[in-house]
């Protein structure tokens, strides 16, 4: 299907988080604050919308989410995450 599932990320390190496996810069000059991009991990799709100046969401397709999610885990967990 095309339905997609919206992830929140936010804190500090976020850029450094997205960056260790999407292509594209995060930096704030780069990818200002109501910007979207299109990009992937892998196999898997992804449009990211930059909601503020430590916070993105990530629109993943419902089908993919899961290995998403299991990468998201990782390379979160070296600076400390929560899920809410």
């Amino acid at each position: 299907t095309h339905a997609r599932v919206v992830i929140t990320i936010r804190g500090d390190k976020v850029e450094w988080i997205l960056a260790s496996g999407i292509a594209l810069d995060f930096s704030l000059d780069a990818f200002p604050i109501g910007a979207t991009q299109v990009s992937h991990y892998h196999e898997i799709g992804l449009t990211i919308y930059r909601t503020s100046e430590t916070s993105f969401d990530l629109y993943v397709f419902t089908s993919l989410v899961r290995s998403f999610w299991k990468w998201l885990e990782i390379a979160s967990s070296e600076v400390g995450y929560s899920v809410v």
